[in-house]
């Protein structure tokens, strides 16, 4: 079975990919002339939905862009939008005319009507904040410019959650941290992110747990800073993450090479024979063969390879691979049908070239 990689996020050949799966920047932003979203009337959040439309659909202004209309959507392919992570789960729950306007690769995403009227959002692999936050500030200033922006001179950007209020910057990272946690040294690392005022969240963002050593780390505070003391105080706090989790890569490579080997043996036998996969468990494996491609000692897979599986292994995407609504059994049996049959073509691949 071949996937396609469509998703920005999934890419290789980015900075530090293979600690860093993403980066996010997000900016939230209101209208100065409409109540935020959850005090609006339906007619309201209508209103603003076709204003920011119109916007994407003026020629030549923001080429590229699809706008999604939430309340014209079955619910799968709501819930394909949020495993792609193009919107928030909290999205989908909401009322009303809401939705997404996105480019093909869901790099440049712009959620309308959730807590915020806009959370311009651009995401990608890799750590490549400045990047991100270029794209991310041209949006802002063309709506910026076509709808005035709620701002208030002392306090900044004004948004419905105070913790957004200022800049509206939050920067949030995916990360993959296995040897951290096989050395125990992850507590460490979690408690100086939290001295720092940064946030931890599991592989699913605000209120998931932390499964297969996947981390979301983002910034807190908004007020009272610049975006570039923002962007500058977080980034360094991932680089020095980054450099923890490299080194213990190293210590457990020369400490324990064989139990480490092991370990990603086992995974992969699992996953290739496996009848039924829970996304929990499912996670817990990725992450052992993704040290395996980092070590270099899985030959059959790479990042990019890896970090597609996991978009496609999500229980959106296999039923909508599937064509029909499924049980969470018949998703679980589906999930480790798909793993075997990618085992399947990576063995057919390397037998054509021996």
């Amino acid at each position: 079975m071949r996937i396609p990689a469509a998703i920005g996020w999934t890419f290789s050949g980015t900075p530090d990919s293979d600690v860093v799966l993403s980066t996010r920047v997000r900016l939230a932003r209101n209208f100065e002339t409409f109540p935020f979203p959850k005090a609006a009337h339906l007619y309201i959040k209508s209103q603003v939905f076709a204003r920011i439309a119109d916007v994407f659909n003026t020629p030549d202004l923001l080429p590229g862009y699809e706008v999604f209309n939430f309340n014209n959507l079955d619910r799968l392919s709501q819930e394909i939008f949020v495993e792609e992570r193009a919107v928030s789960p909290d999205l989908v729950r909401m009322e009303g005319d809401r939705g997404l306007m996105c480019d093909s690769t869901r790099t440049r995403c712009i959620m309308v009507n959730e807590e915020d009227h806009l959370r311009i959002q651009c995401i990608s692999s890799g750590n490549c904040t400045q990047e991100l936050f270029a794209m991310a500030n041209q949006l802002d200033t063309i709506l910026g410019e076509k709808i005035p922006f709620a701002f208030d001179a002392r306090r900044g950007f004004l948004t419905a959650c105070p913790s957004n209020v200022g800049t509206g910057l939050r920067l949030s990272f995916l990360l993959h941290l296995p040897a951290l946690i096989i050395t125990k040294a992850i507590d460490k690392v979690l408690n100086a992110v939290q001295q720092m005022s940064l946030c931890t969240r599991g592989f699913c963002g605000e209120n998931s747990e932390i499964v297969g050593s996947f981390f979301q780390i983002s910034n807190q505070q908004t007020l009272g800073q610049s975006e570039a003391e923002i962007i500058e105080k977080t980034q360094g706090a991932i680089a020095e993450i980054i450099r923890s989790e490299r080194t213990a890569r190293e210590t457990i490579l020369h400490q324990a090479k064989s139990a480490i080997t092991d370990k990603i043996a086992r995974a992969e036998g699992i996953l290739r024979f496996a009848h039924t996969l829970s996304m929990r468990e499912y996670l817990n494996l990725n992450s052992a063969l993704r040290m395996g491609v980092n070590y270099n000692i899985v030959t059959t897979r790479t990042v990019e390879e890896m970090n597609i599986e996991l978009l496609h292994a999500m229980p959106g995407h296999i039923q909508k691979n599937v064509g029909k609504s499924l049980t969470e059994d018949e998703i679980n049996r589906e999930r480790a049908l798909l793993i075997q049959s990618l085992f399947h073509d990576h063995d057919q691949k390397i037998g054509k070239t021996l």
